[in-house]
């Protein structure tokens, strides 16, 4: 399997690696830097679809989630957690978050695919 064209990976994103902690109750809090781990990393940025979900803390609100997966020509070590900013087609800053990287999912080192969410 041959690494994507860079006709396809016509996107950037700036990548900021999640830093865990304790938020005041002890629970997990992720931070994140100013500014980003990794600048203008050359990806695709696929859509794959839209979910719905009822927010039950609070006041029962329905939120929109936005799924993609990101295709790198190269392992950019990502994990669960990390943000990603990415400036879509209409010039409007997106920020994802990484929930899974199947990495080099074909086993040939050429293409390194990254699950992420938006919520909205």
């Amino acid at each position: 399997m041959r690494s994507p064209s860079p006709r396809v990976r016509i996107n950037r994103v700036d990548i900021y690696p999640g830093i865990k902690g304790q938020d005041a109750d002890a629970g997990v809090k992720y931070t994140y830097a100013e500014t980003p781990a990794i600048s203008q990393v050359s990806c695709s940025v696929q859509f794959l679809g839209i979910e719905e979900i009822i927010l039950e803390w609070g006041q029962d609100r329905v939120s929109q989630v936005n799924t993609f997966q990101l295709i790198f020509s190269s392992p950019q070590g990502l994990s669960p957690r990390d943000k990603i900013i990415w400036g879509d087609s209409s010039g409007n800053a997106r920020t994802m978050f990484v929930t899974g990287d199947k990495s080099d999912e074909a086993g040939r080192g050429s293409t390194f695919i990254v699950k992420a969410i938006e919520l909205l």
